[in-house]
């Protein structure tokens, strides 16, 4: 009988199907004798879809006509290509297998691929050319219909899609980075790779979260750890700090002013999760995940 798995149809061969399948369209090599040592219980189906999706990614394998409903075919067809393969694909930094994130932001980001249509990509000082490349060329061809704006202190190499436009300021200095937040168009996600130093990140939020449209995500990558070296004196940790307005719907923060600047924008957010470094919950928050309201 066929099973689904995800977005490929895998087959167990058993002498009922052999009866119940027509297998002449399938050559010799993927017979059903060469489908019966596939692992087939569930916790190695995985295994099983990516043999077939190599299958028909050969061309030896194209769909497996049942007799009794020649109507219903089990099409051995793949999928969309995922974040975490076309990242690995473009060699983008997201792709990184340790921290698994490419995993997490397909999950996220999937349902809204086809409905995006401006996205905002902060980036810091120290970014490579070569991987600040491939990081748009990932967002661009995994929105298809989107716009990219970039904003860091690093220079890209050229582009040559037209809905790529790179604008250079320091994220730091948040007079220049309010100045061109209110200039945007308003985006549907935010992604904020930049300093991964607090001070940074939450004067980023501060400016670029009212811009966004409403359900839109804001995506903070690289949050500071406990671990990592102390951070400016009188500054809470961006990690704690959604920690905290997760648990109390509150902002609490050492500096009065960005509490209040953040105690502001309240209202307008829908929920915060966080996650973890490759999702080990005793380790450090990696990700923080905004949807405005």
């Amino acid at each position: 009988m066929a099973q689904g798995t995800g977005r490929v149809s895998v087959v167990k061969a058993t002498e009922e199907d052999r009866a119940r399948w027509d297998w002449t369209t399938v050559p010799a090599a993927h017979s059903p004798q060469g489908f019966a040592d596939l692992p087939y219980p569930w916790h190695k189906a995985k295994e099983t879809a990516l043999k077939a999706r190599q299958a028909v990614q050969d061309g030896t394998v194209t769909a497996l006509k049942r007799k009794d409903r020649p109507d219903r075919a089990a099409a051995l067809v793949p999928g969309p290509e995922t974040l975490p393969e076309m990242a690995a694909r473009l060699g983008a930094s997201t792709g990184h297998a340790e921290s698994r994130q490419a995993e997490l932001f397909h999950l996220l980001l999937e349902p809204r691929r086809d409905s995006t249509r401006q996205i905002v990509a902060l980036t810091g000082q120290a970014a490579d050319p070569a991987a600040a490349k491939a990081s748009c060329r990932l967002w661009l061809e995994y929105f298809p219909k989107a716009a990219l704006c970039v904003l860091g202190a690093a220079e890209l190499p050229a582009q040559s899609d037209d809905r790529l436009t790179a604008h250079r300021l320091d994220c730091d200095d948040r007079i220049a980075l309010a100045a061109r937040a209110a200039a945007l168009a308003p985006p549907e996600i935010v992604f904020d790779d930049a300093g991964h130093a607090s001070p940074c990140q939450q004067d980023a939020f501060l400016a670029l979260f009212p811009v966004l449209k409403p359900g839109g995500l804001y995506i903070v990558r690289g949050l500071p750890r406990k671990s990592a070296a102390p951070e400016h004196p009188g500054i809470t940790r961006t990690a704690d700090l959604f920690r905290g307005f997760s648990e109390t719907r509150t902002f609490g923060h050492a500096d009065p002013v960005l509490e209040a600047g953040f105690t502001a924008l309240a209202g307008q957010i829908a929920g915060v999760v966080l996650f973890q470094l490759d999702f080990d919950r005793k380790r450090g928050d990696q990700v923080a995940v905004i949807q405005k309201r």
